[in-house]
């Protein structure tokens, strides 16, 4: 078994799309309402914001505004990812989040964790998404066997092979005994690239995605029996 293993999210243990399409949607509603909330942690993004802005008097509609050109445009600045996340922690406390996990994922993930293999997560969403995620599933909380999450702002991109070397040195093992887990071929052939041993997601209830030529199973159950 491998000394450590490295997962994706989307198109690997969840469908593809299905952070994007469930928890910017619920927070991009909500952004007007949170912004008028008393909280001095709300009063600390929206000062970032009009700082951002370039007017420390903006009112909240102007905040909202801005706030909601940068979720419609796709712009991932830090007010606006800290505000999404507490609408988040909000949506998931209240029981209106769910996370979907393919069915296959948790007895892998009990299996690994029985084996005492270690794993870590890597994804472009912030690590309180992450964490989120994988603590509010469909089966429940699946986070007590990750001994870590790594996002993009923390340690670079997915499709740079720095990113996965960086990652190997913080959890402290050589890339080559680490194996990434991931249905997006950009970011199998950067782990590669690094050293890391690869498997290829491809679900046909995502669409067989192309995985190059990276090993590929059709299961995530399936990744539990490669050596």
């Amino acid at each position: 078994m491998n000394e450590a293993v490295l997962l994706d999210i989307e198109g690997t243990v969840s469908p593809v799309g299905a952070i994007r399409d469930s928890l910017f949607p619920y927070a991009r509603e909500r952004l007007a309402e949170w912004v008028r909330r008393p909280e001095p942690e709300i009063g600390r993004i929206v000062d970032a914001v009009r700082l951002a802005m370039g007017d420390v008097g903006a009112d909240s509609a102007a905040v909202t505004g801005r706030l909601e050109q940068w979720s419609d445009l796709g712009i991932r600045a830090e007010p606006l990812r800290a505000l999404e996340g507490l609408i988040w922690l909000g949506g998931f406390a209240a029981g209106e989040l769910s996370a979907p996990f393919y069915a296959d994922v948790p007895a892998v993930l009990e299996e690994w964790a029985g084996a005492g293999v270690p794993v870590y997560v890597f994804c472009a969403e912030s690590e309180l998404v992450q964490q989120l995620w994988f603590a509010n599933s469909q089966f429940g909380d699946l986070s007590g066997g990750i001994g870590g999450y790594f996002d993009s702002a923390s340690e670079g991109e997915g499709d740079e092979p720095l990113s996965y070397r960086l990652i190997a040195k913080v959890i402290g093992v050589d890339p080559e005994r680490v194996r990434f887990v991931s249905g997006a071929v950009a970011k199998l052939d950067a782990a590669a690239a690094a050293g890391m041993r690869t498997v290829g997601v491809s679900r046909i209830e995502d669409g067989s995605p192309e995985v190059g030529a990276h090993p590929r199973v059709a299961r995530f159950s399936a990744i539990a029996t490669r050596g």
